[in-house]
């Protein structure tokens, strides 16, 4: 990695503390004061939110960011004007909508009435949500990291400070959890909405619209699908399970994605790159793609096989008792997130096959739905996690040949090497966990499992003492 790379990395991690370690850290606060259930009605109505969220935002988001680096400055600005306000007025709509059918989507369609006062709240909470992604990735194309990163702890700060002044001193409960974060990031849009575009002397422009939506519209399913593909497993748990395992699962889900959340940090840092070398016209900085990817990967696999292995104390840490069985979900969780690294690549957008990704979404959906129902019914929650990280890993597996296939990536072996490692570690654990072995031993192998994975880069030069020194030097240098 070049030291401008490392030094966008490490700002990029900032807001990824911001954004994800800050919220489990005050998890302990929110646990004390909502209750299990009430975290199920939460996760439904997020499921809710995030489905016309996707529908609204028509799959422009990753066709923004392919545009991006096809345009110039002036352009880019007038498409993210545009963009924003075109979203915007389809938020609207959904807005009145959910409004005046909140009762009936509550009572018929998720069979929970009580969730009625919180669909129109988490609908805006995942549009506004959305929305300053735009932001962020037009900061991160710049690779302005110091900007991205101020962005995104405000947004976070706002959200989670707010939350927890709702729910601590007004007791408001999971309302209060819901709008202190809608609040939060609403004002960070509409801050950065005038600090970007005052003082409006900018058009809509249609012309431009419409290119973006020859593109983007074929994602929508994608969008979509993709949305109910992560979802589904909270809304059939709501129905075929009791609301509480629905919140155990929401939470430990919530922890499990944080090695995702940083895979998309660490995406931050490689994506700009990496099209750049797709658009080359040299051949050498074409291939050399998955080389440069490996350090990135292996980054990315240090971070989820920490939070794989020690599961369990990390809910120690961080939550009730009540929510202690969630532990195995978050270690299987963490196996699916390795894998969607592939997904990670942007190489069916690069081609324009968007139609290929919507397609193979819905296959990832059917595939998903096919595995809840039974594994929910006869299994609950780890039934759940089972047929998601199964489904899951098909899909990836199913992409994988098709992106290769039309832009491939020479990966490295050792990128196979260890996947193959974290998916056996994890999966050794929690087969140990079931037999019920003794706990001090079962730490001392999750241990042993981790520090194994440290030697392993040691061996690959990705921790060397001599790296570690640069950086130091580079950060100092940097401050």
């Amino acid at each position: 990695m070049s030291n401008k790379s490392v030094q966008n990395f490490f700002w990029y991690l900032i807001p990824f503390g911001f954004k994800n370690i800050l919220p489990l850290i005050a998890l302990p606060i929110f646990t004390q004061y909502i209750s299990v259930d009430d975290f199920g009605l939460y996760a439904l109505a997020i499921f809710y939110g995030s489905v016309i969220a996707g529908i609204v935002n028509l799959g422009l988001s990753g066709v923004f960011e392919r545009s991006f680096f096809e345009l110039d400055s002036i352009m880019r600005k007038n498409l993210l004007w545009t963009i924003l306000l075109f979203i915007f007025s389809l938020y609207s709509f959904f807005f009145i909508l959910t409004i005046q059918l909140s009762d009936f989507i509550a009572s018929t369609i998720f069979q929970v009435e009580a969730i009625g006062d919180l669909l129109i709240l988490a609908l805006s909470f995942q549009v506004f949500k959305s929305l300053n992604l735009y932001y962020l990735s037009y900061l991160k194309n710049y690779e302005n990291a110091k900007k991205y990163t101020y962005v995104a702890i405000i947004e976070s700060g706002l959200s989670i400070g707010l939350a927890v002044h709702l729910v601590v001193n007004y007791d408001m409960g999971i309302v209060g959890f819901l709008l202190g974060q809608l609040i939060g990031v609403a004002l960070c849009f509409f801050f950065l909405f005038i600090y970007l575009f005052f003082p409006f002397t900018r058009t809509f422009e249609w012309s431009l619209l419409k290119k973006q939506l020859k593109l983007s519209l074929p994602l929508t399913p994608r969008i979509f699908f993709g949305v109910i593909n992560t979802q589904f497993d909270r809304y059939m748990l709501g129905l075929l399970s009791a609301m509480g395992g629905v919140g155990i699962f929401d939470i430990s889900q919530k922890i499990a994605n944080t090695s995702f959340v940083f895979m998309t940090t660490i995406q931050n840092t490689f994506s700009p790159t990496v099209y750049k070398k797709l658009f080359s016209k040299d051949k050498t900085e074409f291939n050399s793609v998955g080389k440069y990817l490996t350090p990135f990967f292996y980054l990315c696999i240090l971070f989820s096989i920490l939070v794989g292995l020690f599961s369990y104390e990390i809910l120690l840490v961080l939550t009730t008792e009540s929510f202690h069985s969630g532990a195995p979900i978050i270690s299987l969780l963490t196996i699916l997130y390795g894998f969607y690294f592939f997904g990670k690549q942007p190489q069916l957008m690069f081609a324009k096959k968007t139609g290929l990704i919507s397609f193979l979404s819905f296959f990832s959906i059917l595939s998903n739905i096919a595995l809840n129902i039974p594994l929910i019914y006869y299994y609950g929650i780890y039934g759940a996690a089972i047929a998601t990280t199964i489904s899951g890993i098909m899909s990836s597996l199913i992409g994988y040949y098709f992106a290769q296939k039309y832009v491939p990536i020479l990966w490295e072996k050792r990128v196979f090497i260890i996947l193959g490692y974290f998916t056996t570690a994890i999966v050794l654990v929690i087969i140990l966990d079931y037999l019920q072995i003794e706990y001090l031993l079962l730490l001392l192998i999750k241990i042993s499992f981790f520090i194994i994975y440290l030697i392993l880069g040691n061996r690959y030069g990705y921790i060397t003492i001599k790296k570690v020194k640069n950086l130091y030097q580079l950060l100092i240098h940097e401050n």
